[in-house]
């Protein structure tokens, strides 16, 4: 069987835990809730995960996969956190094993889609997501050698298609332990700052912050 796994990384550039905690706090209760006691039951739980120098906040959502039509809910998940933060997001995706997505989405560019793998029973295939290896350049800073790098990852062939994820992560920064975070039954290392936010009904419920889960 397997690995689905689904997290949001937020480039920090200045921002600070704090900050991104306010910015979920608020979007959430726009929609409608409050944040909750960690003893209380709640209708969602957050993760913020980010080690003390590191250069990217992770935000977790601890339930299970959507499990259809997951990239219509990502998508809007990515632009709506990029544009309350004010920030750079990047949502990296592994679906069964099967098919590794990247969203990306930095205020004042263009976003881009990456798709990779192939499965029947998803809502998209690779063509949809063919990734602009310059916009990545461009976000991220990177060198030449670099951005042709990234390009050789998202054509490489993989048996499992969260190794993209990993090479990826190296190339832009992000920790191993933030890529499948399951904070409930893994141990983070000693630098990192993990949060557990909670949050309950206060009214009818509207839309909220909806990205896959954790399902091995």
């Amino acid at each position: 069987m397997g690995m689905t796994s689904c997290a949001m990384h937020v480039l920090r550039a200045g921002k600070s835990m704090d900050e991104l905690e306010n910015v979920l706090t608020a979007i959430m209760k726009a929609e409608g809730y409050v944040p909750a006691p960690s003893a209380q039951p709640a209708e969602h739980t957050y993760y913020l995960i980010c080690p003390q120098q590191g250069r990217w906040i992770t935000l977790w959502k601890d339930d299970e996969m959507s499990q259809s039509p997951w990239l219509r809910d990502l998508m809007p998940a990515v632009r709506q956190l990029a544009k309350a933060a004010d920030a750079t997001v990047l949502a990296m995706e592994a679906v069964d094993s099967d098919i590794c997505v990247c969203v990306l989405c930095s205020p004042g560019k263009a976003e881009d889609l990456v798709v990779r793998g192939f499965a029947d029973d998803y809502d998209c295939e690779p063509d949809e997501g063919q990734g602009d290896a310059a916009l990545w350049q461009d976000v991220f800073g990177l060198s030449d050698s670099e951005r042709r790098r990234l390009e050789q990852i998202w054509q490489m062939d993989c048996v499992c298609e969260e190794e993209r994820h990993f090479d990826m992560a190296e190339m832009l920064g992000i920790h191993f332990e933030q890529l499948f975070p399951c904070p409930d039954q893994c141990e983070f290392p000693s630098d990192f700052d993990v949060r557990r936010l909670c949050f309950s009904e206060e009214r009818s419920r509207g839309k909220v912050i909806q990205f896959p889960g954790r399902n091995v």
